[in-house]
């Protein structure tokens, strides 16, 4: 996601990597369907809890794709004002892992950190 190869926003870069794995959260609000984010305004504000969104689900969230498309101009309009505060910033749960390196770099890492470990094995 933040990559030196990635289409993701320079807000959203810049958020990822400076998150912590505290400033994720599970969320539907944006989607309706689960997933990790960073945590914002928004999800402070409409959030329900999410493990349980599926057998569970709050009322006030859409079913996916529905509630996606409620928030997407909502998400268009505040990246465009440079506003992370009620956009979806998906993250993966180990932000701190986040790096600016191209693809290129992260395969040859993950290549090399594989060839240390098998050789311990």
């Amino acid at each position: 996601l933040t990559s030196s190869d990635s289409d993701a926003s320079a807000l959203h870069k810049q958020r990822v990597l400076a998150a912590r794995e505290t400033d994720t959260v599970v969320t539907a609000v944006f989607s309706g369907r689960p997933a990790r984010g960073l945590h914002n305004r928004f999800v402070a504000d409409y959030d329900a809890p999410c493990p349980h969104q599926v057998l569970d689900p709050d009322p006030r969230i859409a079913p996916y794709p529905m509630q996606q498309s409620l928030t997407n101009p909502l998400k268009k309009a505040t990246l465009a004002a440079g506003d992370a505060s009620v956009a979806s910033m998906w993250c993966g749960q180990a932000p701190r892992l986040a790096t600016e390196d191209s693809v290129e770099q992260i395969v040859a890492r993950i290549e090399q950190d594989l060839a240390t470990i098998s050789a311990v094995i």
